[in-house]
């Protein structure tokens, strides 16, 4: 219980400290003249993005850790949209007729690449309707 008071306090602690850079960023960026100070809001910002990915990845991993009977549902889950993934990959199209394909100098690969995601994002918009229709069903008569 303690320990979890210590990272409390010491992720508090780190986050105001990133929300007060940031803010000292945006004072510099405003206050001074903007296109000298633009590198260093954009190079803030990736490091910022690199931050919040790592974050995204190493949390999961170790709260996976400390809850060892999550890890089955977790990596049913990953497979599961794994699989959805690769379903959607193998139903999109490689399609590369018309003016816009050759203006761009779009390929078949990545054709099938961006019809790929289009599909999955479908079926995952699909199933997320699907599930708020059945919860608020089963609500109605519960």
């Amino acid at each position: 219980m303690e320990l979890d008071k210590l990272y409390h306090k010491i992720l508090k602690i780190i986050l105001y400290s990133l929300m007060g850079l940031s803010a000292l960023f945006a004072v510099l960026f405003f206050a001074t003249d903007p296109e000298s100070k633009a590198a260093l809001l954009i190079n803030w910002g990736i490091i910022l993005m690199i931050l919040c990915a790592v974050i995204a990845i190493a949390f999961p991993i170790v709260f996976m850790i400390m809850n060892p009977k999550n890890i089955v549902k977790t990596l049913i889950t990953l497979a599961i949209l794994l699989g959805l993934a690769i379903l959607s990959y193998f139903l999109a199209s490689s399609s590369i007729e018309g003016a816009v394909f050759e203006k761009f100098e779009i390929t078949e690969s990545t054709s099938k690449f961006v019809g790929g995601a289009l599909i999955f994002t479908y079926i995952l918009i699909g199933l997320t309707t699907i599930s708020l229709i059945y919860s608020s069903i089963t609500k109605i008569f519960k």
